[in-house]
């Protein structure tokens, strides 16, 4: 449900349910079902600044009584900010429940990166982006802390294809034994257009 409130500003209401089954006799317990209630707004600044932010309540309960049901604010969003018509900066966040195969019931994943992106010419663009992530496992008190950061590029060789170089970094922190490690990734990838 939603309504335009000014110009530009549309303030919504939604609710969302979900029923997760798993057909893995191992997994017997895990099958759920949950719910999210979101207030939130969508903004269209003049094609400036353009996206949508909204927060509000999720809880996830199982079905087997082993697994604590999961429950708190949750949130989101994605705001696309063209300082110029070269330049556009998008910051993205979220809050959600997730599903996992450790013997916890679950683990909250929040999440927020910032990306910025710049047309060096009419065939090349370059970005970089910034993010943070953590993930709370429920009834076992295992935490994960994982910043990242990447840089890239596109280059339209012609109308049909364009090569995208990219490096990528992570480094996951965790309280768990073992369980910390940083993650290189490069790759320089090939891809057409229709």
């Amino acid at each position: 449900m939603a309504y335009e409130l000014v110009p530009g500003v549309t303030p919504f209401l939604e609710t969302l349910y979900n029923r997760r089954v798993y057909q893995d006799p191992a997994s017997t317990g895990r099958d759920s079902t949950g719910y999210r209630v979101n207030l939130g707004t969508s903004l269209d600044l003049g094609g400036v600044v353009t996206g949508s932010v909204y927060a509000g309540y999720m809880k996830q309960t199982y079905t087997g009584s082993q697994y604590e049901s999961i429950g708190g604010v949750g949130f989101g969003g994605s705001l696309l900010w063209n300082p110029t018509g070269l330049t556009s900066v998008k910051l993205n966040a979220s809050r959600t429940i997730e599903e996992t195969t450790t013997s916890a019931s679950g683990y909250v994943a929040s999440n927020v990166s910032l990306r910025l992106e710049q047309e060096v010419m009419r065939s090349a663009i370059v970005y970089g982006s910034v993010g943070y992530a953590r993930n709370d496992y429920q009834g076992t008190g295992n935490k994960d802390y994982t910043p990242k950061a990447t840089v890239g590029g596109e280059y339209d060789i012609n109308r049909y294809f364009a090569l995208v170089p990219e490096y990528s970094y992570s480094k996951k922190n965790s309280n768990q034994v073992d369980s910390s490690y940083p993650t290189h990734i490069v790759f320089l990838k090939l891809t057409g257009k229709i």
